[in-house]
């Protein structure tokens, strides 16, 4: 089967903490569901990724 015609789902939280009146420290979290994950390797796949950033107001 086509891997371009299976669907993925996410859902995401965020939240940031001011430094500055012009940068904030942000954490996201992120839940995925890829189909075509499942597929090829069988199961659930819901994956968890974390990020760190940092965000600059221009």
């Amino acid at each position: 089967m086509d891997e371009s015609t299976f669907m993925s789902f996410s859902l995401s939280f965020e939240t940031s903490y001011p430094v500055s009146e012009k940068i904030r420290l942000s954490i996201m979290y992120q839940l995925l569901d890829r189909a075509d994950l499942s597929t090829r390797f069988g199961g659930n796949n819901i994956n968890g990724s974390a990020f760190l950033g940092v965000k600059f107001a221009l």
